[in-house]
């Protein structure tokens, strides 16, 4: 099995390299960026930390390479609608992130084609493959260096909680009545809905935790059985079986996380 993924990691390399190389962001397109992230990743990823079903996650050689990563691209959604939020004159500026979860339904349908959607029954194979579940043992996501999504869309709200949360005499602190947040396997990335501006709060001054555990709040939610039919192209979300385009994703981030999440997959299977 292990050889398997191996074979599948250098077919990754051998298509980039095969592909003319172009300096400079600007000077590729979103495909070409997604194809060189991911040959990146799937040379890190056999080293790192796997988050799987059994357990919150399963240590390799370096636990922190592929979560770092995860985070760099979490922050580059999260901290884009921040500044924007406290450079606006109104406080609460309309911007996609606003409404932009890790990956709902909603969001891999958000333009599907109802004749798609009629032949397949695309939205409630989705649902019902996306499975949502409490965890058996308590696992714990660490505001400081867990990948996190958080959105916080008031000013007023978020100048209160930066003053008043994770201080000297206020340690960040969880707060069941208030924290709501979900962790996406196999990529382990923490969405916040709710506690929003504390939460932010937390991963900017790189303090707190949130415990999931079978009486939390929280739940954990498992998309690896809709890589089985659904890829990310970098531009838009592909339903596989017949090759066809299910909508233009919302966010180019999230939808390379969700390609990482691919990898995560095919390694756990490997090992298990």
């Amino acid at each position: 099995m292990f050889r398997k993924f191996a074979d599948k990691l250098v077919s990754i390399r051998e298509k980039l390299s095969a592909k003319p190389q172009q300096d400079g962001l600007s000077d590729i397109d979103n495909k070409a960026r997604l194809a060189s992230l991911i040959a990146f990743v799937a040379e890190v990823i056999p080293e790192t930390v796997i988050f799987c079903n059994q357990a919150p996650w399963v240590k390799g050689k370096d636990d922190l390479a592929l979560t770092g990563l995860i985070r760099m691209l979490t922050d580059s959604i999260t901290y884009p609608l921040a500044t924007a939020l406290i450079m606006s004159k109104k406080g609460d500026p309309q911007l996609e992130y606003g409404q932009l979860s890790m990956l709902s339904c909603k969001d891999l349908t958000c333009d599907i084609d109802d004749e798609l959607d009629h032949q397949y029954h695309l939205l409630s194979r989705i649902a019902s493959d996306m499975q949502w579940y409490k965890p058996d043992e308590p696992c714990i996501v660490d505001l400081s260096k867990s990948p996190v999504l958080v959105f916080p869309w008031e000013k007023c709200r978020l100048r209160n909680a930066l003053i008043n949360y994770g201080t000297e005499r206020n340690p960040w602190r969880e707060d069941p009545l208030n924290h709501h947040a979900q962790l996406y396997l196999p990529m382990g990335v923490c969405f916040v809905d709710n506690g929003k501006h504390s939460g932010f709060t937390g991963v900017i001054k790189r303090q707190g935790q949130l415990v999931f555990s079978p009486e939390s709040p929280h739940e954990i939610v498992d998309v690896s059985k809709l890589y089985d039919y659904i890829a990310f192209d970098g531009e838009n979300y592909i339903f596989t079986e017949q090759d066809r385009v299910i909508g233009k994703a919302k966010n180019f981030e999230i939808g390379c996380i969700f390609e990482i999440g691919r990898l995560m997959r095919d390694l756990i299977q490997c090992r298990s």
